[in-house]
């Protein structure tokens, strides 16, 4: 295929390009190596803030950085930091997306396993991925037309090439960069913390640490979403869930399951007898979500909650805002931003989820991991689930009164409780059934000890 050879080419030259910017990266990381193996390595990507984030909250501050604790640069060298609303790195620091290891430099050892330093290895590497490319696209070629039969989900030639040509050639680096750090680094007695490790260059360095006797966990990032099978898709020994629930979740999936916390960012609230503030969460329409599988259909149930809660005369005193997932498509935003707009609800854009929970009485979102962050804070957090979810076991923790499809059982859920509230009994009841089938009897998340794992 020629967008396969064109994507090889194009990824060459760009790394051919930037040879001398990425030496002197490779230099720096290498020159904190340290004489011991550390315990615990944190296995990141230098410059995704959002996808470290849970693995330093859990584990950044408690004592572990320093003596027993390092660091290996996963996936990407890139300096900066992406967003979830701009996908491109901006920033100088190759450690811009570590925050407590660019704020503390030496504090531990860093090394990467992204691609091999040496000269005769990187050669390697990509001769294997350009001979395993061209295998692959003469197959693919030859049976395109039987595969056309068989299904309509045939490679497009540009998701063909990238496939064939960058990630074949990331993966080989990948695996080269690992082999050459297990041999300069003793890993048999480790643990290797994945803050992400279901992409092929990241499952390379995974199973080649395992081959060298190194513990892999997968501290999943998030929970609660509708992907709760594809969530154990990874190579790593152990599964680590945030929730009691997605552990019950991926039981019956795979083994080697345990519960190893999630970060707490927002604050407990005392609950108001006379809520005002209504926020509306939403993600239906994430950029992963576009194309074959579309869940706009589901936003819009939520956009006519929202535009009921202000219409309906027992619910318009009510200030709604709307805060979709921050990497949400505008341009498929801008018709429901335009409609709700003109009801008086307020879009939100550009805030931290922090705030946007702090200011609220009330919270709405569909399934995603900010209903466990929500809960925590002792809100009213009512639940939009999908048809699939109704009888699916990721759903059980959500309790029967704060849960519906339709949006005006939505309105009719908020309506119920804020006759509670008028009534004076605001009850607290459902918010702690979740908590429990969330965290267990302590009804909070709590890190696990790394050290401890087996």
């Amino acid at each position: 295929m020629a967008a396969a050879e064109a994507f090889a080419v194009a990824e060459l030259a760009h790394l051919a390009r930037d040879t001398s910017k990425r030496r002197r990266t490779l230099e720096a990381i290498e020159s904190r190596r340290s004489m011991a193996s550390p315990s615990v390595w944190f296995a990141m990507i230098s410059d995704w803030a959002r996808i470290n984030q849970h693995v330093l909250d859990l584990y950044g501050s408690d004592g572990l950085i320093g003596g027993g604790v390092g660091v290996l640069l996963v996936g990407t060298l890139n300096s900066g930091i992406r967003s979830e609303q701009d996908m491109r790195s901006r920033g100088r620091s190759v450690l811009s997306g570590l925050r407590h290891f660019e704020a503390r430099p030496g504090v531990a050892p860093i090394r990467q396993a992204v691609m091999p330093a040496n000269a005769g290895r990187f050669a390697g590497a990509v001769a294997r991925a350009l001979r395993r490319g061209a295998r692959a696209a003469q197959r693919l070629g030859q049976r395109s037309r039987e595969l056309m039969n068989l299904t309509e989900a045939l490679p497009t030639p540009v998701e063909a090439g990238r496939l064939l040509g960058v990630d074949l050639l990331r993966f080989e680096l990948a695996q080269a960069a690992a082999r050459e750090f297990t041999e300069a680094t003793d890993v048999s007695k480790s643990r290797f913390v994945f803050a992400a490790s279901s992409s092929p260059p990241l499952s390379a360095v995974d199973l080649e640490l395992q081959r060298n006797g190194a513990r892999t966990i997968h501290l999943f990032h998030g929970g609660l979403g509708d992907d709760w099978v594809g969530a154990s898709e990874h190579c790593s020994v152990i599964h680590g869930a945030w929730t009691e629930n997605d552990r019950r979740c991926l039981a019956s999936i795979r083994g080697n399951i345990m519960v190893g916390g999630m970060p707490v960012r927002l604050r407990v609230k005392q609950r108001t007898s006379r809520p005002q503030h209504v926020l509306v969460m939403s993600s239906y329409l994430h950029r992963d979500y576009s194309g074959v599988r579309d869940l706009e259909l589901f936003e819009r149930e939520l956009v006519e909650l929202m535009a009921q809660l202000r219409s309906n005369p027992t619910t318009r005193h009510l200030q709604v805002r709307w805060r979709p997932h921050p990497g949400s498509l505008d341009a498929r935003l801008a018709p429901y931003v335009q409609r709700l707009t003109a009801l008086g609800v307020e879009h939100l854009r550009g805030r931290s989820l922090e705030q946007d929970v702090g200011e609220a009485d009330l919270v709405v979102s569909n399934m995603s991991t900010v209903i466990a962050e929500s809960v925590l804070t002792g809100l009213p957090v009512f639940v939009h689930l999908m048809p699939l979810h109704w009888a699916a076991p990721a759903s059980d923790f959500v309790h029967e009164s704060r849960r519906f499809f339709h949006a005006s059982d939505g309105h009719r859920l908020v309506e119920r409780y804020l006759e509670q509230c008028k009534a004076g009994a605001l009850d607290d009841g459902p918010e702690d059934y979740m908590l429990t089938q969330l965290f267990g009897p302590r009804r909070r998340p709590a890190p696990i000890d790394l050290n401890a794992v087996p």
